[in-house]
């Protein structure tokens, strides 16, 4: 219900606000004839509401799942779970934690994994890394996983759990 609230007024403040902006810029062309003055103005409004709608709307709902990625700190993942996402991006593409050990991947990530298992000779470890923002329903937290074998690590994924 909020949603279709929101819709509706800032419709109607667009287009009044538009209004407003074709009328002076309709003042600007030399003729006295207000009536077909504000009938082009108001004709320009319907015209041009849904654009601007449309464009402040994919602004509102881009700001509301941007967030900003940040370099790897070790400091920062321990000290704020619910971030870690942020730091996620530089890590696995910087391919930081490849051909680390355990012990390290421990010391940099710390021991409170969500899970461990072993399937088809590779050891895993998930860590939680917070709810990254999205436009969807997503209720559960995400995570990377990091895959060892041999006591190395070889792989680090990031999903949604």
């Amino acid at each position: 219900m909020d949603l279709i609230v929101f819709t509706v007024f800032a419709t109607l403040v667009l287009s009044v606000l538009s209004f407003f902006v074709w009328r002076w810029l309709v003042s600007k062309i030399p003729n006295n004839n207000s009536i077909h003055k504000n009938a082009f103005s108001i004709f320009m409004v319907i015209c041009t509401s849904p654009v601007v709608f449309f464009v402040v709307l994919y602004l509102c709902l881009f700001s509301s799942v941007y967030y900003y990625k940040y370099g790897f700190d070790s400091r920062g993942w321990l000290k704020n779970p619910e971030k870690r996402y942020e730091m996620t991006t530089d890590m696995i593409e910087s391919k930081m934690l490849i051909g680390k050990t355990k012990e390290e991947v421990s010391e940099l990530l710390g021991d409170e994994r969500r899970l461990e298992w072993t399937k088809d000779g590779l050891d895993c470890w998930q860590y939680y890394i917070g709810d990254k923002p999205t436009l969807g329903a997503d209720l559960d937290p995400d995570a990377i996983d990091v895959y060892f074998k041999n006591g190395k690590v070889v792989q680090v994924y990031e999903h949604e759990t």
